[in-house]
Formats: C-alpha cells, structure tokens, sequence
C-alpha cells in the first residue's frame, strides 16, 4: 500500500513538473519575444547552422523557418568614433528590425568608445547590450595579390564583407546603410542580395547563411583581382562569372535594399511625386559621395542632431523618425539667417580613376559585350549626369577664388597645337570653356574629361595649399592637334 502511494505521488510530481516546465518555457518564449529576441533562433539555428546547400534548395522561395542567425554585422577600419550617421544607422537597424546582436568588426587594437554618440548608444541600454566588437584584420593582398594602396581599406571591406559572413552568417550592411523595415523576410533565403535588372549585384547589404555557395564562389573569384578598377571584383565580376550562369544561387532583390544612386538621391531633394521611402526595407545613404552628387550639398555638408530637425528633404523625416524628434520650421530655427558653413575642397584623395569608378559604384550596367555606348545609353547618359553634378560643384567652388578669367575664353576656343601630352593645355582650355559657359547645355563630360577636370582643378589649388604637392597629375600619351572645343567635349564616350 505504502509503495502503490509513492508510486502514484511520484506520476502526480512527474505530471506535475511536466507542466510547470511547459508554463517555464512559454513565459520565457513570452520574455524573449518582447525583447525582440526570436526564440526559433534557440530552438532551430543549432540544427540548421551545417547545411550543406545544393540545387534542391529553392531560393525564391526559401526555408520553411529561419537559417540565418538574426546578427547585423558591420565593418569599420581605421576609426572607432562614431559620427551622427553611424548613430542613425545603429538607431535605424535596432528600432525596424531588432537583431539579437550587432557584431562590429574592426581593427583598431585599442579600442575606445569615446565621442558623444558613444555616450549616447550606451545610454540606450537595449542597443548597448547587443553590441560585440570583433577585431578583423584589413586585408592587404588577396591570394598573393597586393590590394591597391589607395583603395586598400574600401576593397579590404569587400573582402572582409565576404570573410565575416562566411564565418558567422547573418546580415552584412554598409555604414551608411538605413534600415527600414524588418529584414526577417529574408532570413529564410540561402544568399539574398540586391540585384537589378540589367545591372551588377549591390554588395552593401548582404543576408547570407554561413554556407551560402555564392559566398564561396564569390571569395574565390578574387583570384583574378583587378587593382585598377573600383567595383570590378566587389560587383561586376560575380555578376558576369557567377550569378550569370548561376541565378540559383541567391534570392535575387530587385530594387528593395535601395542601393541605386538615382533612388538614394532621392533622400537630398524634393521630386515631382512624394519620394515612398517606406516602401522599401533598406536604403544607401550614399553619405561618401554626398559631395558631389547631391546638389544641396553646399547647405548642409553635415548632418547633426541640430540642423536635420529642419532639414526638409525625406532624409529628415527619416532620420527624425528613429531620434524621435519632431521637425522645426526655418523660421523657428535660430541659425535660419545665418549663413551655410564655408566649404573647403579636399582632393588629396581623389585619385586616378575615382570620378569614373564612383560614379559607377552602384549604377553601372552589366554588358559583357564589347559594344562601345553610345551618347544615347542609358549607361552613359546616367554617368554623364552625374558627372555634370561634381563638374558643377567644383567649378562653383573655384569661382570665388578667381582662378581662371572666362572673359577671356569662348565656345570657339580651339586647343594649340601640342605634341606633349593631352595635359594641360587641353584641360585647361576645356574646363575654363565649362567653368565660363557652365553645363545646362546638351555637352557631354566623359569620364575622362573628368580626370582631366581634376588634374586642372589641382594644378590651380597646389599654390593655395589646398591640394598637397605630392599629388601628381595623370598622364597620358595621346596628344593633341588643332580638336575643335566642341569635338572635344563629346569624343572619347565612356
């Protein structure tokens, strides 16, 4: 009788313990949840992290659960010190889409989290306790090639980007990069990466599970590394080489990660319809090539937590939003009858190449035949725009300098005769007819010209000690004989 009793007590405690681990395991999913923790990250990634994909995997429609760990990565070389963007960018990601952690990947030895917005991320203690720093070495070579120097640590994070999620997985986004809504509908998808229609892939946001063949394939691409050009390695050649024959292998965004300049340049202007930013999950903010895309530059070069309450483009919408600040009028702002900051040009690091390959970073058109455009591509013509744009913000910046005198020049200049090389007679003969006559007309400004414009403009700038005098002019070994102003603008298309 005793032992039937003890056997009865120890079903009923059993029963018992039975439901209050059940009641246990709710209130902490419950807990979890609310924190913005997921718990199928616990109950599934440990079983899901050794995939091994093949060509059964359907990426258009994805796993039926989460395999990608709910981790932002970002990638920060040389500095530490958070600006008023990095913040909105942790503010962004953190209040739209809530990952379990934010690794950051650096390789500042000692780091320090100093500054005011440092201040400010550990005061938001939900955002200060999912963040982990990792240190990362720079690249320097890539399978026994030497990066190039000047380029080291932009093509360094293309590298390192691959690298970080080969090893943990999760989301890559670039600095600058704003988060919008959730990106756990993408979390499902072996590799989701942005890339549209009849142009190369966007590689600044990246959702990938560790084993993502794409990830691989990509990395090992890098075997034929071009130096010479920006976004050879990092965009065009795993279009071409890879996601060409193999569009399997990613789950293929069109357009939502917003990583199109004219898309992104849409946060710095107002437009004939309402920009619908919400509409998208992710958007560049292009904040490194602000300077000489965005036409309103020159009234808010920066941005703090003063001037964006009355910045009245989407940017200040977006920004106020996840400050949670309110917007305040012109007339309410006690700098409103002040003056804009003095800009100071800075060319010490506008290198060889980069007016092309800048502009090209996130809009140049896959072709991988060998037809030379015409002025009526749509390829040339964007980057004839844009090169419009930085040609007019330079010339507006020499102006009051008073270094050339256009009087003096006309649109039917013709160039000397020259057997040296294309500079510097060309160029300056050229950018003071573009300095004098501006560029709303129907010229085009190739590429090259551009370089050429650069050269000149450091040339001018070297004796005001604005340009440093180790910076060296291009070379070329084209000359020059007797070329009409005019053929010489449109020749040469990119």
């Amino acid at each position: 009788m005793f032992l039937r009793i003890r056997r009865r007590s120890s079903f009923l405690s059993l029963i018992v313990s039975f439901i209050f681990v059940c009641c246990l395991i709710s209130l902490v999913n419950l807990s979890l949840s609310q924190s913005g923790i997921k718990w199928d990250l616990f109950q599934t990634f440990e079983q899901t992290n050794d995939i091994e994909f093949t060509d059964d995997f359907d990426n258009v429609t994805g796993a039926d659960k989460y395999i990608v760990p709910n981790i932002i990565h970002f990638i920060r070389f040389k500095t530490f010190e958070l600006n008023f963007i990095d913040y909105v960018v942790l503010k962004a990601a953190m209040r739209n889409h809530k990952p379990d952690k934010f690794y950051i990947h650096t390789n500042v030895l000692e780091v320090k989290y100093e500054g005011k917005y440092w201040d400010l991320v550990r005061k938001d203690r939900d955002l200060w306790s999912r963040i982990e720093v990792l240190y990362l070495e720079a690249p320097t070579e890539i399978f026994g090639q030497k990066l190039n120097e000047g380029w080291r640590f932009y093509h360094g994070g293309d590298i390192g980007r691959i690298r970080v999620l080969m090893q943990y997985g999760g989301i890559y986004l670039d600095n600058d990069c704003f988060v919008i809504r959730s990106l756990d509908k993408y979390r499902n998808f072996e590799c989701a990466i942005n890339w549209d229609e009849n142009q190369f892939i966007g590689s600044q946001t990246i959702i990938a599970h560790k084993n993502a063949r794409f990830l691989a394939l990509w990395l090992d691409s890098y075997r034929h590394y071009r130096s010479e050009k920006w976004y050879y390695n990092a965009g065009e050649r795993p279009t071409v080489e890879i996601l060409y024959r193999h569009p399997q292998l990613v789950h293929r965004v069109k357009g939502d990660f917003g990583i199109i300049t004219d898309v992104s340049l849409n946060l710095y202007r107002n437009t004939s319809k309402p920009f619908e930013w919400r509409s998208l999950d992710s958007i560049h903010l292009l904040v490194n090539h602000r300077f000489y895309l965005d036409k309103n530059y020159n009234k808010t070069p920066t941005f703090n937590e003063s001037n964006i309450q009355t910045y009245q483009y989407p940017f200040g919408e977006m920004a106020r939003e996840v400050l949670d600040m309110k917007p305040i009028t012109l007339s309410e702002s006690p700098s409103a009858h002040q003056h804009p900051p003095q800009l100071v040009i800075d060319l010490t690091d506008w290198t060889e190449g980069e007016s092309d390959s800048f502009a090209l970073n996130e809009t140049k058109i896959a072709n991988t035949s060998t037809i030379e455009p015409t002025t009526n591509d749509p390829y040339t013509m964007h980057v004839n725009e844009m090169n419009q744009q930085l040609l007019d913000f330079l010339m507006n910046q020499l102006r009051p300098y008073g270094i050339v005198d256009p009087d003096s020049i006309t649109s039917t200049t013709t160039i000397p005769p020259s057997t040296s090389t294309f500079l510097p007679n060309a160029a300056e003969v050229l950018m003071k007819n573009l300095i004098s006559n501006g560029t709303d007309t129907d010229e085009i400004i190739n590429a090259q010209q551009m370089q050429l414009f650069r050269d000149y403009v450091m040339q001018q700038l070297m004796p005001l000690g604005i340009v440093g005098s180790s910076e060296k002019p291009i070379t070329s070994s084209t000359t020059v004989t007797q070329v009409p102003l005019q053929q010489l603008v449109s020749q040469n298309p990119i």
